[in-house]
């Protein structure tokens, strides 16, 4: 790992990064974890709130300019933040299915937005693989296809 690209990149590309590796290293948590105790609700608002500010991060990035000013990267941004408030508002009045698949949605989205920053010569894809970007790229692929397998073999077996 070379951190060099990310100390070197705004103060906030740091942030937005440091929200979404927090967001991210929660999944796992929140995937295998029993639900609904206090620890549960205390990293869903931790998570929350991390993926709310890498969200609204993301708005201050601009480096890939399709739609003006934003790239594809901004809407999933928005829809982010649409789940995040749905994520909540249905926790909070007890629906707790649509509180899931809120929850997953926005999973789903910092998962999509994590594999675009690993792409070769995306900065993330310098600080984890200065060297070997297309093998990192690759084994983060086949990571998350592992992953996803596990998690929908927990599903299946919930049942």
């Amino acid at each position: 790992m070379d951190f060099a690209p990310l100390l070197n990149a705004p103060l906030l590309v740091q942030c937005h990064v440091v929200f979404a590796m927090t967001a991210l290293v929660l999944v796992p948590v929140m995937l295998f974890r029993r639900k609904g105790d206090r620890l549960h609700k205390i990293i869903g608002r931790v998570w929350v709130l991390a993926m709310g500010f890498t969200a609204l991060s993301s708005f201050g990035i601009m480096d890939i300019r399709l739609i003006g000013p934003f790239s594809p990267i901004h809407g999933l941004s928005l829809l982010t933040l649409y789940s995040l408030a749905g994520a909540v508002i249905n926790a909070r009045a007890g629906k707790i299915e649509a509180h899931k698949g809120n929850i997953l949605g926005a999973m789903g989205g910092l998962v999509g937005a994590g594999v675009f920053t690993v792409l070769p010569g995306r900065l993330m894809s310098q600080i984890l693989f200065p060297s070997a970007e297309v093998i990192g790229f690759v084994a983060i692929l086949a990571l998350g296809v592992l992953g996803f397998v596990l998690w929908r073999n927990k599903l299946k077996h919930a049942i």
